[in-house]
């Protein structure tokens, strides 16, 4: 039998770890211009959590010394090619056992696959993109960017760059309805301004 897990704390601990670490990499790269960041979940063996970042210089290095369009987000968000990766889950609080145990159940229901948000595939995709709106917002700033910087959240680091993307971009329009729906979710001005 699979333990729960507190997937709010997972979160929470998640965004920390990222805000920590990107703080620091932030430093120790003053002078790199980020294009892209992969938030990278493996759920299926060893259960694990990374943020990958990537520069121009590095990318076109990749490709034997030729620029990536932009528009080739295929190659441009794969996650092995990118430059630097962080560990985000290598907390001894980070229940990656529970979870790997939750999504092996999944796998052995023959009607439910991954995009069912009860799986624990899908919960922890979701987590990925608030982590990665998190950090967007917050640490990433620290950060050197271009200015089309784009996000992507994947669970397989061989999917498509332009999925990964897109998946990521569905959750921030689906975020931000929720916002404008809920007025209790719009922030309240601060005085002065």
């Amino acid at each position: 039998m699979a333990r729960s897990v507190d997937w709010t704390a997972i979160e929470k601990l998640l965004v920390d770890q990222a805000t920590t670490r990107l703080t620091a990499f932030a430093a120790a790269h003053p002078d790199e211009v980020f294009y892209g960041a992969i938030v990278d979940v493996e759920p299926y063996d060893g259960c694990s959590v990374r943020i990958h970042l990537n520069t121009e210089a590095n990318l076109t290095k990749e490709y034997d010394g030729k620029p990536v369009p932009a528009d080739d987000l295929f190659s441009r968000f794969l996650p092995g090619s990118f430059a630097y990766s962080l560990e985000l889950s290598d907390s001894d609080k980070f229940p990656a056992t529970a979870i790997e145990e939750m999504v092996e159940i999944d796998l052995e229901d023959a009607d439910v696959d991954d995009d069912d948000p009860k799986t624990a595939t899908y919960k922890l995709l979701e987590i990925a993109c608030n982590v990665a709106f998190a950090l967007e917002h917050g640490a990433l700033t620290k950060l050197k960017r271009t200015d089309d910087f784009a996000f992507a959240v994947t669970r397989d680091p061989r999917e498509p760059g332009e999925f990964s993307v897109a998946r990521y971009a569905k959750f921030k329009k689906q975020l931000k309805a929720i916002r404008h729906s809920n007025p209790a979710l719009i922030p309240k001005p601060k005085p002065g301004i």
